[in-house]
């Protein structure tokens, strides 16, 4: 055997031990990765504590919060007993109609025109039957809430 077969020999050789050497490193290190994700039949509970302690506000601003949401209960139960109070003001050319939740009544302002020539009487007349159609339109139950006229004079 000539000394270039011997070298060529030894360098596979040498080549074969290290990617041996390189197979046998990789393959403890995944198999030692596999391990680690093996979990164990009887896994500890948790304990979990959870706060009971509510955050306490200076004693103004629970006063605040406590009108807060009894305004908002009370608004919630306005608006259920009068869905139509949305929808306010109802207008149009003859009336104007507004609620005024302190007295319970509608304050309805009806129009005449001076240089109409339909008396004022029957134009407030005409502007009042209007008022009524639209609240009733609106969902008002008019046996409930009063409605009040006032006759605006326009030119």
């Amino acid at each position: 055997m000539n000394i270039k077969n011997k070298r060529l020999l030894y360098f596979l050789l040498g080549a074969f031990c290290l990617v041996f050497i390189y197979m046998t490193f990789v393959f403890f290190i995944f198999n030692n990765k596999k391990a680690s994700k093996i979990e164990p039949l009887l896994t500890p509970t948790p304990t979990v504590f959870k706060s009971v302690i509510e955050p306490s506000f200076p004693p103004e601003l629970q006063k605040e919060k406590i009108l807060e949401e009894n305004y908002a209960k009370e608004r919630q139960d306005f608006l259920k007993d009068k869905p139509w109070f949305l929808k306010l003001p109802f207008k149009s050319d003859s009336y104007f109609i507004i609620y005024s939740p302190e007295d319970g009544n509608f304050i309805a302002s009806v129009y005449y025109f001076s240089s109409s020539n339909v008396p004022r009487e029957q134009q407030v007349s005409q502007a009042k039957q209007d008022a009524l159609k639209a609240l009733n339109n609106n969902g008002v139950d008019l046996f409930k809430e009063g409605v009040e006229f006032i006759e605006v004079k326009r030119d």
